[in-house]
């Protein structure tokens, strides 16, 4: 391959991301901090004295996001519709998500 394809290649790959990063940070922050929802989980995991080194501790960092997803678009953000991926899906995610922390914690502790 030579540079120039690998460079068109990168640059194609480079405006998609961009494109879907957009779309993300309008359902998961506002226009004052674009790092809001990760700073805020920072604050949750350290204050429910989450383990992130457990399967189920991350299992709860991904529904804790999709919590946070929810309240930005419901709560605090505008009447539109979401940018990247309906209401309806992340609800569907969050539910998983707490599914794949019931499951982790059963395969480690063997809990009802």
């Amino acid at each position: 391959m030579n540079l120039n394809t690998a460079l068109k290649i990168e640059r194609e790959a480079f405006a998609r991301r961009m494109d879907l990063r957009l779309k993300k940070g309008e359902d998961y922050a506002n226009d004052t901090d674009c790092l809001q929802n990760f700073k805020k989980v920072a604050i949750l995991l350290s204050t429910l004295d989450i383990d992130t080194s457990k399967s189920y501790g991350v299992a709860l960092i991904y529904a804790m996001l999709k919590v946070d997803r929810l309240c930005n678009l419901i709560f605090r953000q505008k009447t539109d519709k979401p940018k990247n991926e309906a209401i309806s899906d992340t609800i569907d995610d969050l539910q998983n998500y707490i599914d794949l922390f019931r499951e982790s914690l059963k395969e480690d502790y063997d809990a009802d």
